[in-house]
Order: C-alpha cells, then structure tokens, then sequence
C-alpha cells in the first residue's frame, strides 16, 4: 500500500462520520471514484457507523453485531488476506458494549495501514496532513507546546499552543513569508498570561510557503521558522 493509500484508508473513518473539511471530503470523494478497494472499506465503515448513534449504555436491548464483520474487520488489518479466525463463544452483549466495539472497528479498519508500519514522514504540501514545525526563534521563557502547518487548496494553516513570552492585551500578527522576502497576512491574537491556542490561516499555499513568524506590535518577531 502506498503512503498515499494509507492515508486515504485514514482519512474514511472521518468521512464516514461527517468528521472532515471541505476540501478534504472533496478529495477523498475524488479518490473514492476511482478506486474501488477503498470504496469497499468506506462500505464497511458505514455499516459499523450506522449503529452508534444507537447506543443506550442503560440500555437491557441486545444488540448482535453484522454477519461477518469480525472476519472483514481481521481481514483488513491483515491487509486483504483471508482471515482464520477461531469463532467466539456466544454471549449477550449490551448496546453500549457493542457500541465500544463497533467504535474500535473504525479506528481499526481506517487505521490499519498506521498500526501496522510507522507514520511515513508528512511531506510538505500533501493535502490534509498535519506536518509538525519547530519555532527555531523563541524568547527563553515561551513554552510552545505544539506547531503544525496544515496545507489546504486555498492556503495554509498554522496551529500552535503557547505559553509564557507574550505581553497580557498586546496584539501579535502571524505573518507567512515567501522566497523573495514578501508577506502575507495569517490573522491576529491577544498576548494573555495563560496557555494561547491559535488556528490561524493564510492565503499562501504551502509549496509557495519560506518561513512563517510572529511579530509583535513593534512588528518584532517574537516566534520564528524557516519552512
């Protein structure tokens, strides 16, 4: 499977529950035309989706699950092949014990490809991805306790948590540049004296993306990479 499949067979457990973007849903739907492994296991996934919203955990309704769905949920982790599996005892399974199980299932089916290998290394621009950045300038005191860039098709996205570093009420600009030097806007946030968490986007892709920064209302940069 390829690192491009994998990540496809990821992205259908939040499609399946309505769970992605709307550039995303747009390309995994894209994919989903053309190929028809992944529109088998979409199938699947809804089957396991459709009964959770049906779980009561105070609940005395028994609740089977589908015919067959341990050897498909087996079979996918084992990547296709034919699943030997050594049938369970029967047992009444309350609805809120099934809706865990059934829950699991998803992570496992769209997860599989992960659980299986290690994460390959996110490359820059990949739709969707989540790809980890360091802040190489940072005043000593600031903790930042995560930094990711989200490539989308009308720009790029910045998530970040902060703490300590910035001035409580003064206003800071996240700023992305490119090659040649120029700027482009990504928002703005308040300095406070508790941990900042910040979504913040701009209208760059991320392949046109050389550094991004956090400038203080000096227009100082208080945090700082180069992509």
């Amino acid at each position: 499977m390829s690192v491009e499949e994998a990540r496809y067979r990821e992205l259908l457990g939040a499609y399946v529950l309505d769970g992605l973007g709307v550039d995303e849903e747009a390309e995994l739907r894209s994919h989903l035309a053309g190929c028809e492994h992944c529109r088998t296991a979409e199938r699947e996934l809804r089957e396991v989706a459709a009964v959770l919203p049906a779980g009561d955990p105070w609940s005395d309704e028994d609740l089977a699950p589908p015919g067959a769905l341990e050897d498909r949920v087996v079979g996918a982790v084992l990547g296709g092949a034919p699943a030997a599996v050594t049938p369970l005892a029967p047992r009444r399974r309350r609805v809120a014990a099934f809706v865990g199980a059934a829950a699991a299932a998803i992570v496992v089916v769209a997860g599989a490809a992960t659980v299986l290998r290690p994460d390959p290394p996110v490359v820059p621009g990949t739709l969707g991805a989540t790809e980890p950045i360091t802040f190489t300038e940072a005043p000593p005191q600031a903790e930042v306790a995560y930094a990711n860039l989200v490539a989308h098709t009308w720009g790029t996205e910045l998530r970040f948590e902060v703490e300590g570093g910035f001035v409580v009420g003064e206003v800071y600009t996240v700023v992305f540049e490119r090659g040649d030097g120029s700027t482009v806007p990504a928002g703005t946030f308040l300095g406070d004296d508790i941990p900042i968490t910040c979504e913040l986007n701009g209208a760059l892709l991320r392949r046109d993306a050389a550094a991004v920064t956090v400038l203080d209302a000096r227009g100082e940069a208080v945090l700082r990479t180069e992509l």
